[in-house]
């Protein structure tokens, strides 16, 4: 699921910068197992696999296995925020691009929330539905 051209939004950003030598890193790309065709926790699950391997190789992939940084937009934002809460795997730095972290009840009564609920590409019904996908029915603040 590509809601509103993340991944190649996150492509073109990395692929400018790490490509003409303006960030020097390893990019990694996950691709994780998107909902509604998997459940909650497939994403997170993929997201920390995936987390704990870049890690557990660091050396193989010529990289400091203590200055890693997660990334995402979107869900993916998301996905990276929850990474840095639950991984074992110490996280340097994160770069959260339009993430939603408060999947909770509460999560879209705030200002903000209201004031941008229509006519800006996500309603919140849309929000509601894509933030079940991603949680267990017992969201709590990412």
């Amino acid at each position: 699921m590509d809601v509103g051209g993340a991944e190649r939004f996150i492509e073109r950003l990395f692929g400018d910068l790490v490509g003409k030598q303006q960030l020097p890193c390893v990019v990694v790309d996950v691709d994780y197992r998107y909902p509604p065709h998997f459940k909650y926790p497939a994403a997170i699950e993929d997201a920390q696999t995936a987390l704990r391997f870049v890690c557990d190789h660091a050396e193989l992939l010529g990289i400091d296995r203590h200055r890693l940084a997660v990334c995402g937009e979107s869900s993916g934002a998301a996905l990276a925020s929850s990474l840095a809460l639950i991984s074992d795997v110490p996280i340097a730095a994160q770069l959260l691009l339009n993430p939603f972290l408060d999947l909770s009840p509460d999560g879209l009564q705030n200002d903000s929330a209201r004031q941008f609920a229509q006519h800006y590409g996500l309603p919140t019904h849309f929000i509601e539905w894509a933030g079940e996908l991603y949680h267990d029915g017992q969201a709590s603040v990412l």
